[in-house]
């Protein structure tokens, strides 16, 4: 009896060609998905009127001004409350005694150094009294530095902070801009949500 031959029990093995390994992914910059409150900027809890405070200051005949020591004086005077005594307050000069006239000030707590802007504007002058009243504010530094350091406590690596004044006024707005360190610009809106006494509290968003 005659047989066939047996078919082959087996094939080459196909091998396969080398997997392809996927290029690192690429980590995208974090993002700021919905804004993070600050509850606290100044740290300050002083009975400050909110909106503004008011002064009257007699200067010398020869002295068109308030000097700087003098308005500084003033100034701390109409802050009073609890933490008052923490306070120290500096202008950057001089108040003229015209009408419309304005100065710079910053009322800094000693206690961690956070600071609040007062802008007194001169609203009369009679003979040798000067009245102003002041509004609050936040200068532009200061609210950057309060929003880097809220990244940073968030892991979020960036470049630099640059901000604008913010007034202390409920909902006033302002703006930021967050440079990632590539250069990459991500403007940013600021709205003040709280304003007591000296204490100034915003939110900040991708505009």
């Amino acid at each position: 009896m005659t047989t066939s031959p047996r078919a082959a029990a087996t094939t080459a093995r196909l091998v396969r060609p080398a997997r392809l390994v996927r290029p690192a992914r690429l980590v995208r910059p974090a993002r700021l998905v919905r804004p993070a409150r600050l509850a606290r900027l100044a740290g300050l809890a002083l009975l400050l009127p909110v909106a503004a405070c008011s002064g009257s200051v007699s200067v010398g005949s020869s002295t068109p001004e308030i000097d700087q020591a003098a308005l500084e004086e003033d100034v701390l005077g109409s802050i009073s409350g609890e933490g008052a005594e923490q306070v120290e307050v500096t202008c950057e000069g001089p108040l003229v005694a015209e009408v419309g006239a304005t100065q710079d000030c910053a009322a800094v707590f000693t206690g961690d150094g956070s600071r609040t802007g007062i802008r007194p504007t001169v609203t009369a002058v009679e003979g040798e009294a000067v009245d102003y009243d002041s509004v609050i504010f936040i200068d532009g530094p200061s609210v950057a530095d309060t929003i880097g350091r809220q990244l940073r406590a968030q892991a979020i690596r960036f470049g630099s902070v640059e901000c604008g004044e913010l007034p202390g006024e409920p909902d006033a707005t302002g703006e930021c801009t967050l440079v990632a360190r590539d250069g990459t610009e991500t403007p940013l809106t600021i709205t003040v949500t709280e304003v007591n006494g000296l204490r100034i509290g915003f939110e900040y968003a991708e505009a």
